[in-house]
């Protein structure tokens, strides 16, 4: 390395592959496109790949000028699918494969296996996996291949610890970041009349998915003994 400086060699950059199913609106979209856009470009060549369609975070990233593709492939089930991913793997001539969300996570490191992709790294969003003893293996298997599987929180960390079997060595914990910049604020006022509530009124707001596990319930029930104890 200092050899190479000394003699003003220019060092390639290491190419990076973010694989998701998709790029629509969500928290792990979301994180896709935060680190995608936040990693040195001089260092990094990033490419960011939708196996099945794109969304509004793919044209977002698209307008930021990072390379995206979108592939078109849907089922793991199918081996050709999973030989083309491991094909287009081979052309560009990836050396880190970081994919996002279970699909891609099983669809990414059977392909890059094939493909010889030095480093593989997944990065689990959630703990709302069903899944069956065969998932649970397949999982532990993929594991033995993979570099480090990065964890948004404490829960899922120990979900993939005790609940899929994952050695402690292979996991790491890195919280969701976001930007501490004004770009994209929004200018959007709350109007608090238009919703009922006087100006004094105490105000808590959720944003999430209406699905169970993004737990509102917990929410709800949570606001209920807060009612009644103060």
């Amino acid at each position: 390395f200092a050899c190479k400086n000394k003699l003003n060699l220019k060092i390639p950059k290491k190419k990076v592959l973010h694989l998701v199913e998709d790029l629509n609106i969500g928290g792990l979209e979301k994180v896709v496109a935060s680190i995608a856009t936040g990693l040195n470009k001089n260092k990094y060549d990033i490419q960011v790949w939708c196996l099945t369609k794109g969304g509004e975070i793919a044209d977002e990233l698209i307008s930021k000028n990072i390379s995206l593709k979108v592939l078109g492939l849907n089922n793991y089930h199918n081996p050709l699918q999973i030989i083309l991913l491991a094909k287009y793997l081979k052309n560009y001539k990836i050396d880190i494969i970081h994919s996002h969300g279970y699909f891609a996570n099983t669809f990414g490191r059977l392909a890059s296996i094939l493909a010889g992709v030095p480093v593989k790294i997944v990065h689990v969003h959630t703990t709302d996996y069903i899944f069956k003893f065969k998932n649970i293996l397949v999982e532990r298997l993929l594991s033995l291949f993979t570099k480090k599987i990065i964890c948004v929180s404490n829960s899922v960390k120990d979900f993939v610890e005790k609940t899929l079997g994952i050695a402690n060595k292979k996991v790491c914990l890195v919280y969701n970041g976001c930007s501490m910049s004004n770009e994209g604020k929004s200018e959007y006022q709350f109007d608090r009349f238009s919703f009922g509530l006087e100006q004094d009124d105490f105000v808590m707001i959720v944003v999430a998915a209406l699905t169970p596990h993004k737990g509102h319930r917990v929410l709800i029930d949570a606001t209920k003994d807060l009612v009644q104890k103060f």
